[in-house]
């Protein structure tokens, strides 16, 4: 954070433009396209992990679970 503000609205306020609410990277709602994913849509119709995938010239793969704790709606 600079002068009080996240890294997408300092920049809006370097360029001199008045602050709006910053749009999601991933917007909820639409899955990825590599089948058995079911992360958001960013790019190219490929969630985060996948797109990396394609950008890199790899082989699509599905992707390997985060490490190191639960996800979202793990039972505690």
């Amino acid at each position: 954070m600079s002068r009080g503000l996240c890294s997408g609205h300092y920049h809006q306020r370097h360029k001199g433009q008045e602050l709006r609410p910053l749009t999601p990277q991933c917007p909820a709602g639409t899955p990825c396209t590599f089948e058995g994913c079911h992360k958001p849509r960013c790019a190219r119709g490929f969630c985060v992990g996948h797109y990396r995938q394609h950008r890199a010239g790899k082989e699509l793969q599905p992707l390997l679970p985060r490490r190191g704790g639960k996800t979202k709606g793990d039972a505690a």
